[in-house]
């Protein structure tokens, strides 16, 4: 594969793995009634790139599961592409 190609690639699934991690995070917020106007995300919008820790109702465990394998699969692709950005240079 050629490595442009395979830096694409993981920039692309950077953005499509986060932007699914913060959908998820954002439904399991609203499935438990929290406040999630714009206002509220946008005072702590790091929080929703943390690792999702919802305790309590088990109800929501698959989507936790998913939400924090979204964001493993976000730093593996953020890591691969930076790898291959720098093989490029070289």
């Amino acid at each position: 594969m050629n490595l442009h190609l395979l830096h694409t690639l993981s920039g692309i699934a950077v953005l499509l793995s986060i932007f699914c991690k913060l959908i998820i995070h954002l439904y399991i917020d609203y499935l438990q009634e929290k406040n999630t106007n714009l206002y509220s995300i946008l005072s702590s919008p790091f929080s929703y790139f943390l690792p999702c820790r919802f305790s309590g109702n088990c109800d929501y465990g698959k989507l936790n599961f998913l939400c924090n394998f979204f964001l493993l699969l976000t730093a593996l692709s953020l890591i691969l592409n930076i790898c291959a950005g720098i093989l490029i240079l070289y």
